[in-house]
């Protein structure tokens, strides 16, 4: 007499998703249904698979059997009524196509025996045994094994040859994008992108319209998959600040499989460098760093006129054992997530060269960060830090009036600015302003901006503060007011706006001296002209750097 495993399938669903359960147990097939075969449907970008229904004598639950198991359905092997022992599966949630519907929990088998084949279902009076034959045979056939065996595993690095492979990469997703919608000519649609890491190096892929719901939930941020025939192709120039000379996308036969074992994630092909090697690329080059977060100067809010919203950004000082010190600049959800304390030893993957005070470092969307990696080089470069870089006096890159080193910025007197600023702006060129402070607007520091994110991701110990003031500035001849945002606020006064404010309440003297010391003092600020919206269209002038003068 057969005896199912009770309790088994409520136990499985209670799991977390992604849970590999090794532990055998015994299940009963109810009935069998063909999702997608792809000679049946050539639209439908999934291979061949099969959904089961199983109990366990108290449950039901549906269990997805994909690829090459099917076979073991289509030769007759598993049928209604089959009774299969599982040695290893997948506990797997799974979101609706549709907004509102429930997530579902599926079980994925891997590895199972089938033990017997009955002709009705256990518990019914009539369950029967299937007859035994009059001589059985001398030696007993071995058990039909269920087993997903993907195609053979190659590394990223391999994928070089455009075109479907056929093959498959075991990688990582280490970042995945929001949904979003994209329109061209008389075509429309939806996509997102995928970030994949293996030991080899990393590959950006894009999901279009057709799988975009069915593997947006199922790719999970930290994960391991098995991506089957992917079909690599020339990267655009989103994709290639991940991977420069390929990217990869998904065709009708392409399959994701979760890996039922989860290896610890290398970091895959870096090429790093020194930070005091930025001034020899040209902007928008995309590079490798690991650094030393030296300073966190928080979060503030960016307009973004071509996309119509704010942007929270994070600022960062970082510095490496080549003697320089650079600005680094964190977008969105890298903003608001990233917690690494100063002293934190980071790897960044495809960060951009920004020309915001001469030599800079922006993180796009598809770019990475690793926390602390362990490899030989951040370990190395940990122990130079506590032992000489706490020390040590870094050089900056230099954001004065040299316009040599930055072709798009002219210095400009103020008179040129007031009589051109219309002009100034239609270019949206950036230039320099050598002048002195002449008052610095007081009232303006009771507005410091409060950003509190709600993010569940990470908690903050303490509120976030960036500067939002407005100073006149003088050249001798004629006055200007600049408004001022954080790396401003943070040369002029040698503190962070969270360190104003603390100061503000517990010392209001300091406080005061503190901002006497700023004016007349003489600045060389790089600025740009910006245009208020909602105030009707009111041009005003923004110091987005700035560099005191010797």
């Amino acid at each position: 007499m057969v005896e199912l495993t009770s309790g088994a399938i409520a136990r499985l669903l209670d799991m977390p998703s992604g849970t590999v359960v090794t532990q055998t147990f015994i299940l009963q097939v109810v009935s069998t249904v063909k999702l997608h075969d792809p000679e049946d449907q050539p639209d439908q970008r999934v291979l061949n698979c099969h959904k089961f229904f199983v109990t366990d004598g108290e449950d039901e639950a549906q269990v997805v059997i994909l690829h090459n198991l099917s076979a073991m359905v289509t030769n007759g092997l598993l049928v209604q009524h089959s009774v299969i022992e599982v040695a290893k599966c997948l506990a797997y949630q799974l979101a609706g196509n549709h907004e509102g519907d429930p997530v579902t929990t599926h079980i994925i088998i891997w590895e199972a025996n089938i033990i017997s084949k009955l002709q009705s279902k256990v518990g019914d009076s009539a369950t029967t045994e299937p007859p035994a034959t009059a001589e059985p045979p001398a030696t007993a056939e071995p058990r039909a094994k269920l087993h997903f065996t993907p195609p053979p595993v190659c590394l990223i690095s391999d994928l070089m040859t455009m075109g479907q492979s056929d093959k498959a990469i075991r990688a990582c997703a280490m970042k995945k994008t929001e949904i979003k919608s994209w329109k061209k000519g008389g075509s429309k649609g939806r996509l997102f992108n995928v970030v994949l890491l293996d030991s080899s190096g990393v590959v950006c892929g894009t999901v279009y319209t057709e799988l975009v719901d069915q593997l947006h939930s199922r790719f999970v941020v930290g994960k391991e998959y098995f991506v089957c025939r992917p079909v690599a192709h020339k990267p655009n120039k989103y994709a290639s600040t991940v991977n420069r000379e390929f990217a990869i996308g998904f065709g009708a036969d392409t399959a994701v499989v979760p890996c039922p074992e989860q290896s610890s994630v290398l970091l895959g092909n870096f090429d790093f460098t020194p930070l005091a090697s930025l001034r020899s690329l040209a902007y928008g080059d995309v590079v490798d760093i690991l650094c030393v977060v030296s300073r966190s100067l928080g979060i503030a809010m960016s307009s973004m006129p071509k996309l119509k919203h704010l942007s929270v950004r994070r600022n960062l000082m970082v510095v490496d054992d080549s003697g320089f010190q650079v600005h680094v600049t964190l977008w969105g959800d890298d903003a608001t997530t990233f917690g690494a304390p100063v002293g934190s030893v980071v790897a960044f993957k495809g960060i951009c060269v920004s020309s915001y005070g001469e030599r800079s470092l922006s993180l796009p969307d598809l770019g990475l960060i690793f926390v602390n990696p362990n490899t030989p080089q951040a370990v190395a470069l940990r122990a130079w830090y506590d032992n000489y870089g706490l020390q040590d006096t870094f050089q900056l890159y230099d954001s004065s009036v040299d316009s040599t080193k930055d072709s798009s910025a002219q210095l400009m007197t103020i008179a040129q600015i007031n009589s051109d600023v219309i002009a100034i702006k239609s270019t949206g060129k950036r230039f320099y302003l050598s002048a002195m402070v002449a008052s610095i607007s007081l009232k303006d520091f009771d507005k410091l901006l409060h950003l509190s994110t709600n993010c569940s991701k990470h908690t903050r110990p303490e509120p976030e503060h960036c500067y939002n003031f407005s100073l006149q500035a003088s050249d001798g001849k004629d006055t200007i007011q600049i408004q001022c945002t954080d790396p401003v606020g943070d040369e002029l006064f040698r503190a962070t706006a969270n360190e104003m404010v603390k100061l503000q309440s517990a010392d209001k003297a300091a406080f005061d001296r503190r901002i006497d010391r700023a004016v007349s003092k003489k600045c060389t600020f790089l600025c740009k002209a910006c245009t208020v919206d909602f105030s009707g269209g009111l041009t005003f002038i923004l110091a987005i750097n700035a560099s005191l003068d010797a």
